[in-house]
């Protein structure tokens, strides 16, 4: 199962989304679960107020109380119920730029800095960088939660006829046809993309560190499923023989 964040809506922090997910990857006995961030969105207007409370179980001082408390009582716990229903299940969890709990405002970025005991992460789940290409039951998946697929729409420039398959099926070309999960340089001024999150609102877009941009790159294998979580429609197209997922 695949899956793109944010997990809940800008006005409370019950996390539907995510606890509705982690329900039928138990029902369904999934293989593997793919869990791309954000998750902790450091703009949640609630988040960013500090103006929210944990449920009645954490039995959490206000005073005391981290993100890294917030993330398990609010993320890890239903991924705790699931581990326990589907034991055999992989759970694989990509951060964003845009996560509270990452030690990296920059892409791209390692996993967080903390030890999967401190975040209350079941034995099941193994945070990965951003990018990343990894081998699930043989199928070479590549990953990147950083949603290249806006800002390749903003900056493209067509002419001629216009192609079969529709924009949809030309954005990811230029990533697989580049090797890299980030052929723009430079990004999109963040200020043309979409607001999110607080009443002043954060623009979304790409911080790049210019230095590490090489990580980005798909020089080994070119994967057999490409996930590039993006604001655009979700969809699943096949592009230049590889399967390329956009869950939203």
């Amino acid at each position: 199962m695949i899956s793109g964040g944010p997990y809940t809506t800008d006005d409370n922090l019950d996390f539907e989304p995510l606890h509705a997910l982690c329900s039928q990857a138990a029902d369904t006995y999934a293989d593997a679960l793919i869990f791309a961030g954000p998750v902790l969105v450091s703009e949640h207007p609630l988040l960013a107020s500090g103006d929210f409370d944990l449920p009645p179980e954490a039995e959490a001082d206000p005073d005391t109380t981290t993100l890294k408390t917030v993330f398990r009582h609010l993320i890890s716990r239903p991924l705790q119920s699931l581990a326990a229903a589907n034991p055999s299940i992989t759970i694989l969890l990509i951060p964003s730029v845009r996560d509270a709990v990452s030690a990296h405002v920059s892409w791209p970025q390692e996993p967080f800095p903390f030890p999967r005991k401190d975040l209350g992460l079941p034995k099941q789940a193994r945070v990965v960088g951003n990018p990343m290409t990894v081998s699930i039951n043989e199928i070479v998946t590549g990953i990147s939660s950083q949603d290249i697929l806006s800002e390749l729409r903003h900056e493209e420039v067509t002419g001629g006829a216009p192609q079969a398959g529709g924009i949809l099926a030309r954005l990811p070309k230029y990533i697989i046809e580049q090797r890299h999960f980030f052929p723009l340089y430079p990004p999109v001024d963040r200020k043309l993309l979409l607001r999110t999150g607080t009443v002043e609102g954060a623009a979304r877009g790409a911080l790049l560190d210019v230095s590490y941009l090489k990580l980005g790159e798909m020089l080994n294998v070119r994967p057999d499923l490409l996930i590039v979580p993006s604001a655009l429609p979700p969809f699943a197209k096949v592009v230049e023989s590889v399967l390329v997922i956009n869950p939203g």
